[in-house]
């Protein structure tokens, strides 16, 4: 994951913005993130087991499970 932020950061880098600017570039997009994410969260009891099941098949319901399950 490192190597892709090197990546997406090298334009910025090569038009000479000093990299504290582009690690608060990150900073300020992981805090944006942080707040979509919990906006959109939905909490689930972990201690039902249809709960944790409808979590689960929605994180791993990919071709691979469609194809495999």
């Amino acid at each position: 994951m490192a190597g892709e932020f090197m990546s997406a950061a090298r334009p910025f880098i090569e038009r000479n913005i000093h990299p504290t600017i582009i690690v608060n570039a990150y900073t300020k997009a992981l805090e944006e993130s942080l707040k979509i994410i919990n906006a959109l969260a939905t909490p689930i009891d972990i201690t039902k087991d249809e709960d944790v099941e409808k979590a689960l098949c929605s994180c791993i319901g990919t071709k691979f499970v469609s194809r495999w399950g």
